[in-house]
């Protein structure tokens, strides 16, 4: 399978450190607009608004990156990782479906 290499997390990992340790991730929805405009995870922010502020944005966070079933934003972690070392990208393995499978909420843009 593609993208073996790049480091995934699970909708339920993700909620339990949210639980654990609030704060401690920051949702990156790299969906195109028309997508987001139906629905988002809460607290998430669009690709465009993580990159004016990488750095300050990421501080002390796990950056979790997602889509629709996580074969769009697999790519796109792979790439943050190579032009921002030093961030903690994840990809959301099952992405959006993996999120309501688990209970997540979604939200209204």
């Amino acid at each position: 399978p593609q993208w073996q290499e790049i480091p995934h997390i699970t909708a339920s990992e993700v909620m339990q450190r949210q639980k654990e340790v609030p704060g401690s991730v920051l949702l990156l929805d790299c969906r195109p607009k028309p997508e987001r405009d139906i629905s988002c995870l809460p607290g998430a922010i669009t690709t465009e608004e993580f990159d004016k502020d990488p750095a300050g944005l990421s501080q002390d966070k796990a950056v979790v990156v997602y889509c629709t079933l996580g074969g769009r934003s697999a790519p796109v972690v792979d790439k943050y990782l190579k032009e921002r070392p030093g961030i903690h990208f994840k990809n959301l393995r099952l992405s959006i479906v993996d999120w309501c499978h688990a209970g997540g909420d979604l939200v209204d843009p």
